[in-house]
């Protein structure tokens, strides 16, 4: 038996980990990101913060690899029980899947939102929430080998749809929308920043993949490959959605991208409006970004015991479903993402620190034994 007898089918290579990382931040930032910069800013210049938002994602990322590094095969759900203690990582791990099931919910209730709102008119929300959630728990069952091949098919779409409707918005785009440049200086790029890295949200499965991967230390190759993914999707889509509609009209609409693609058509052709292909990809993006934060809730029941992902897949979908059947209106639905700010920040911040002064304690440690 050679070497080879030994790899493990669900092994990842940099390339998958980067089309992962770029699936799981991919969602409703898409749709709603120009608006949130229009609003916070009040200037054109939101591609300025795109960029810096995702530099400091890259930089957090590669910070949850470095401490993934230390612990080789093991995703953090493996290693927090022997690092923590048991008592310890369960409660930090459970103010995590706190966090991981507002976003599930969060994203399946925007999907549900926008469905209802441009497709199908006459669906429940809940028979839309319901459908997304079952088809997600089948792939959970595949493991992240399955997951990996799925999302290196849609990924490759995705972008190709999205620069095609971009490429096609340019019939109704104006420059002089995107000037001047810094016209009103650095303050409004500083207010911009927030919003921009919270719809980065999703590179927390960086807790896992690097853990799954056969090389490692390839892990911030990866983590560059896939945000910048990110950054160039974020960034033409806000130029596209300013330039064809201006920041006072971007403002005043809830989805500012279908707003755009449908303000224009072509004539003469096979397909006059291009909106339905948008929605289309959107719809397997957002089913995407849910699906790996559901995965990231069944990977994190393991601290509690709960070994058989079969069992925690079903598990924590009523809890995400009543979540999401909550909100009344759109505006209650954009105000339940502003609540997971400061779950956001435990994750992606005081968990990692803690982290490295454990790894700092029990090194110390060991080397005075």
């Amino acid at each position: 038996m050679g070497p080879a007898a030994n790899l493990n089918p669900d092994d990842l290579s940099p390339t998958q980990v980067a089309v992962i990382l770029a699936n799981a931040i991919l969602g409703t930032g898409i749709l709603t990101l120009p608006r949130l910069l229009a609003v916070a800013m009040d200037t054109p210049d939101g591609w300025v913060p795109i960029m810096i938002g995702g530099l400091i994602v890259i930089a957090f990322a590669s910070w949850l690899v470095k401490i993934g590094s230390r612990y080789p095969g093991q995703t953090f759900f493996d290693y927090s029980p022997t690092l923590f203690g048991v008592w310890l990582s369960r409660l930090i791990v459970g103010v995590m899947i706190v966090y991981f099931v507002c976003i599930a919910a969060y994203e399946v209730r925007v999907l549900a939102e926008v469905v209802d709102m441009f497709l199908l008119e006459q669906t429940p929300k809940s028979v839309i929430i319901i459908t997304m959630m079952c088809v997600s728990a089948y792939l959970v069952f595949g493991g992240i080998g399955a997951i990996s091949r799925m999302c290196g098919l849609l990924l490759p779409l995705t972008v190709l749809v999205l620069f095609f409707c971009f490429a096609l918005s340019m019939k109704s785009f104006d420059a002089n929308n995107l000037r001047p440049v810094l016209g009103e200086g650095v303050y409004p790029v500083l207010k911009g920043i927030w919003p921009s890295a919270m719809n980065f949200l999703g590179f927390e499965i960086m807790y896992i993949l690097p853990g799954r991967m056969k090389h490692p230390k390839k892990a911030y190759r990866a983590v560059w490959y896939g945000i910048i993914i990110v950054v160039a999707v974020y960034s033409f889509s806000y130029i596209a959605v300013i330039g064809g509609l201006s920041t006072e009209a971007t403002k005043t609409v809830t989805w500012p991208l279908i707003s755009l693609i449908r303000s224009f058509e072509y004539t003469g052709i096979l397909f006059e409006r291009f909106d339905s292909f948008l929605m289309a990809i959107w719809i397997m993006q957002i089913y995407t970004a849910f699906m790996l934060f559901h995965y990231l809730l069944v990977s994190s029941l393991k601290v509690f015991g709960v070994r058989r992902p079969y069992g925690g897949a079903f598990a924590v979908l009523p809890v995400i479903y009543i979540l999401a059947m909550l909100p009344r209106s759109t505006f209650a639905i954009l105000s339940l993402f502003r609540y997971v700010e400061y779950l956001f920040l435990f994750t992606i911040g005081v968990v990692p620190a803690l982290c490295m002064v454990m790894n700092w304690i029990r090194r110390r440690s060991q080397h005075e034994a």
